[in-house]
């Protein structure tokens, strides 16, 4: 049982699905790679839901966003009354929680009665932060630390792409071969590296001030926020890092598991000797921990959301809906309006000025995100990134109507098919 557990949020920091590509990872990002190779790294650890608020309102609550309510932002990513959230659970339990950072995406404010640390904190700030919370170390405590990187550099990272020794073979091919793509590419690697600093920054907090029977945890709410990754939900879009570090976890790891953000509440409460009544769609991964693999062999993700107001779809860009199903072989992607004049490459990602150059360089490459097939399949394993749709392919029908299947069976468990998306997803089609 843990006395305290520190869980360490980046925004919008993809992982590498391809071991090729994380092996740079390894020299990029110094003290992940450190926390990576002395505690127990989850390979194939995937967002439920392609977008901010609604992705942690998942790990608040272990629910679908579709079940918790928590949809959007604003009056739309407010989680439902009767679903509780971990802070509750915590409160209930006598165990003080934290919250550092991104606050706003925590509603509403009832449901979340902790001490709560809004804005975008530098590590200065944060390390004071962290001396206040863990100076009294009689009572057990759990700190959600939220990091504004690499999102936090905004629509136009702020940084010299030149400082960046990194060769368009290592990118994902996702990644257009164009000098001012890459370059925006690189500056957003860069921008990750102040999370990797923050890694850092903790661990050596936890060291210093002995923090014993402390669990660190590492992973991000979202993947990165270009082009067929945030806000979409093939599997290599929706891929985040999750590592956990401690002295009574074994070092290791797990590549053989889809273990997913709703799975992270049970997980935690379970990690805390804490029993609960939660009717929660996620459930713990500590038998992973312990070793245990090939429990966790298939999961469901998400995209669509209201950006003001889920009955009203005034605005294509922000309510297109994705549902997708995923196993060790295939992937099915059901887009469920396929009609829209919108940017999900993510969101963000045409916010970017050369991402919008980019729309008029490369028309052909951008019209691809603009309108798709109803239904994708992809073999992930010879066609891991979803280049060549399988859909009417007459030597994968048996597969694809198992698929199909399967897909319905999350989209119903998911509340997906609940009455609210459905009159949205009517006005969107």
């Amino acid at each position: 049982m843990y006395k305290n557990i520190i869980i360490l949020c980046a925004d919008d920091m993809g992982y590498p699905y391809e071991s090729k590509y994380k092996d740079l990872f390894e020299t990029l990002y110094p003290n992940l790679n450190e926390c990576c190779s002395e505690g127990f790294t989850f390979h194939k650890h995937n967002t439920n839901i392609s977008v901010c608020q609604p992705s942690r309102s998942v790990m608040m609550t272990g629910m679908y966003p579709f079940n918790n309510g928590a949809l959007g932002f604003s009056k739309n990513g407010i989680i439902k009354d009767k679903c509780k959230t971990i802070i509750e659970t915590l409160n209930e339990n006598d165990i003080e929680s934290y919250i550092i950072g991104k606050a706003f995406h925590y509603a509403p404010i009832n449901k979340f009665k902790c001490k709560l640390f809004e804005g975008f904190l530098d590590k200065k700030t944060i390390l004071g932060k962290l001396k206040d919370i863990f100076n009294d170390q009689t009572k057990r405590k759990v700190l959600f630390l939220n990091s504004p990187f690499p999102h936090r550099d905004g629509h136009e990272y702020n940084r010299n792409p030149d400082d960046l020794n990194m060769s368009y073979e290592t990118m994902p091919p996702t990644i257009i071969n164009d000098i001012d793509y890459i370059n925006e590419y690189k500056k957003y690697i860069l921008a990750s590296k102040e999370f990797d600093d923050l890694i850092g920054m903790v661990r050596k907090f936890i060291r210093n001030n002995k923090l014993k029977d402390t669990l660190f945890i590492i992973t991000s709410d979202n993947t990165m926020p270009f082009p067929y990754y945030k806000g979409n939900c093939y599997r290599f879009s929706s891929h985040v890092p999750l590592v956990f570090v401690s002295d009574e976890i074994k070092q290791g790891d797990n590549k053989s598991d889809f273990v997913t953000v709703k799975d992270m509440m049970p997980t935690l409460l379970e990690l805390l000797n804490i029993t609960h009544n939660s009717n929660m769609d996620g459930k713990s991964f500590v038998k992973l921990l312990e070793g245990e693999k090939d429990l966790f062999k298939e999961y469901a993700s998400f995209y669509g959301f209201g950006w003001t107001d889920m009955n009203v779809t005034n605005n294509n860009q922000h309510n297109f809906f994705t549902a997708s199903y995923h196993n060790d072989n295939f992937s099915i992607i059901e887009n469920c309006s396929t009609k829209y004049e919108g940017a999900q490459g993510g969101a963000d990602a045409y916010e970017f000025k050369v991402l919008k150059k980019m729309i008029l360089k490369y028309p052909k490459y951008f019209s691809n995100l603009h309108k798709r097939d109803r239904l994708e399949v992809y073999d992930t394993l010879q066609d891991p990134f979803c280049r060549k749709n399988l859909i009417k392919s007459k030597n994968h029908i048996d597969v694809i109507k198992e698929l199909k299947k399967k897909l319905e069976q999350y989209k119903f468990k998911s509340g997906f098919s609940n009455k609210n998306v459905i009159k949205c997803l009517n006005v969107c089609d």
